[in-house]
């Protein structure tokens, strides 16, 4: 009796961990900048320039109703988060964040307030299996300086999982 409890028990909890969900997320990606406003290119952020990306898509596995974009390089770092995912209008981000020098967020005063726009996402429907995303983005108020305003930026983000 004692032998089946335990098996039943191993069996249980061998059974619940791989049913459990887990964070899907593309963390292999690259953000390319396809235009760039002319206070973008008067601070440094240039057509060209490259971006380390990631990107978490709302509602798979255990993620939040919240989409979230991350770009990366050696020096800095900013972070868009939409709740109900990105959407081809110019929204708010719920939230945004910049590190290089120090930390700018939504919470910050000033606040990094960027509006964020996705023009297009290849495939359309994208699940837990989908290897690879396309995605081209507007960001308005692009976090570029302290005191920079009217950066606005053009990307076209690849991710992978």
């Amino acid at each position: 009796m004692w032998k089946f409890a335990i098996f039943a028990l191993s069996f249980f909890i061998v059974g619940s961990n791989a049913a459990t969900a887990q964070t899907v997320e593309w963390p292999n990606g690259t953000a390319v900048v396809t235009s760039a406003s002319t206070a973008c290119r008067n601070n440094g952020t240039n057509i060209g320039d490259t971006f380390n990306a990631r990107y978490r898509h709302p509602n798979l596995g255990d993620n939040p109703n919240q989409a979230r974009l991350t770009l990366t390089t050696r020096r800095a770092a900013h972070i868009f988060g939409k709740n109900n995912g990105f959407a081809n209008v110019f929204q708010n981000a719920n939230f945004a964040g910049f590190i290089g020098g120090g930390l700018v967020t939504n919470n910050s005063s000033p606040a990094y307030a960027p509006q964020v726009r996705m023009t297009m996402q290849q495939p359309s429907n994208v699940t837990a299996a989908t290897p690879q995303i396309f995605m081209k983005f507007i960001i308005r108020r692009f976090f570029v300086g302290p005191g920079i305003n009217g950066c606005n930026v053009g990307l076209n983000v690849s991710v992978l999982q």
